[in-house]
């Protein structure tokens, strides 16, 4: 997720800095590109703050979201 960041802070969609919130970023980034990176927050938040334990293929699911987004919009 924070490598995520860094990317779209790299191409001018955001402004990263450490001691911001999610929802920051969330305000920042362009309408277009909104929804899906949305669903990655809420991924992200669900597994590490909720410290889930989730099962390979959910780890799967998730990681192609963020693939996905990532050939979409950053590379």
């Amino acid at each position: 997720f924070l490598r995520t960041l860094q990317q779209l802070s790299g191409h001018s969609y955001i402004q990263y800095a450490s001691d911001k919130t999610n929802y920051s970023y969330l305000q920042e980034i362009p309408a277009d590109k909104k929804d899906d990176f949305a669903r990655l927050v809420l991924n992200y938040e669900y597994i590490w703050y909720g410290d889930l334990h989730i099962e390979r293929h959910v780890y799967e699911k998730v990681e192609s979201e963020f693939t996905a987004f990532q050939q979409k919009y950053i590379i």
